[in-house]
């Protein structure tokens, strides 16, 4: 058994270990009583400016694609739901893959210069909720444990963004070099062959770097999307009797911070790392927040965006002619090629 037959298993255990620190020390009767409290109504417009959050990454990714190909905005919106629903249901974040596989089924595009159009606004993504992260530290300086495993965390990712993006500039900016030392250093590999044919596929997906026009434009949607986004966490918080008040800028922190979290391999919809991360983000903000309902606003801030994701995922895996099964088998085809 190889690595990739682990990742299931593995982020099984990961999230299980912690959905245990999450409730270990909960009174499931005082969180329950929490959930009887809140004001269920402010989940509707909640669950509608979340959904409206994904049209503007429709309108983005349309952005990032016009160096590719141009596609529709149903076409982009379709398909980015449909890789959101493949991440809260398939291990690995295979929805990355079923998105690219549903706008190359439908638009005819080629599926490795599609797939660097995602890569390059998961680096975006990225860079703004670092941003945040830091001005949220500005606002409110964090300390203790917390403070400083955020100030570790948020070196590390972007250490990683980085050195993602150096990558990207070189193999976009200096092909022919890059191509050549990845000859000599996959020489040995079996199929490294299909790894070079399949870099410079993906390479042909980079064009948006010689536009600073598109750059610009890229990073305008994604600071809409965040904002929109983080925005999503307001009536939620209201919702909920915490038994403190958060300060307005709450979102902004929680957000991030659950962002970094789900970085962690986990199993299916990122449970456990999510739901901890959600938790040690409103703490580090209230200490004196009731325990009890903090886990439940987890619960329930994680459901508000998984079962949205699921549910017009399927009704749009239902309006390109798919079945789940069709993705099933395209996740683990997509997971034995890049294992």
């Amino acid at each position: 058994m190889n690595l990739r037959h682990l990742r299931l298993p593995i982020g099984i255990v990961i999230s299980a270990f912690f959905l245990w620190l999450v409730v270990r020390q909960v009174n499931f009767d005082e969180a329950m009583r929490s959930l009887r409290q809140v004001n269920w109504l402010l989940m509707i417009p909640a669950i509608a400016v979340f959904l409206a959050s994904y049209v503007l990454r429709a309108f983005r990714w349309q952005v990032l694609l016009d160096p590719v190909g141009r596609v529709s905005l149903s076409s982009s919106f379709r398909a980015i739901m449909i890789g959101f629903m493949g991440n809260s249901i398939f291990p690995a974040r295979m929805g990355e893959f079923l998105r690219a596989f549903t706008l190359v089924r439908r638009e005819r595009l080629r599926f490795e210069s599609v797939f660097a159009t995602i890569v390059i606004e998961r680096l975006f993504d990225g860079y703004m909720l670092l941003l945040f992260l830091f001005g949220a530290l500005l606002m409110a300086p964090l300390h203790g444990t917390g403070g400083s495993l955020l100030r570790t965390g948020i070196i590390g990712a972007l250490f990683i963004y980085t050195a993602a993006l150096i990558g990207i500039l070189f193999l976009h900016h200096r092909r022919e070099a890059t191509l050549t030392f990845f000859r000599k250093a996959l020489r040995w590999m079996p199929g490294h062959q299909r790894v070079l044919v399949s870099l410079e596929k993906f390479a042909s997906g980079l064009a948006i770097f010689d536009s600073l026009r598109q750059l610009a434009a890229v990073a305008v949607w994604t600071l809409v999307v965040w904002v929109v986004s983080m925005a999503v966490v307001h009536p939620v918080i209201w919702a909920f009797p915490l038994g403190v008040s958060l300060p307005w800028y709450a979102p902004y922190v929680i957000t991030p911070i659950v962002a970094l979290g789900v970085l962690i391999p986990s199993a299916p919809g990122y449970a456990g790392p999510y739901h901890a991360a959600c938790v040690a983000a409103v703490l580090l903000m209230a200490p004196e927040v009731d325990r009890d309902a903090n886990v439940a606003f987890a619960f329930v801030l994680h459901a508000m965006n998984m079962i949205p994701i699921i549910v017009v995922g399927v009704v749009c895996v239902w309006l390109e002619g798919l079945s789940l099964g069709d993705l099933s088998k395209k996740a683990v085809s997509s997971s034995d090629e890049g294992g």
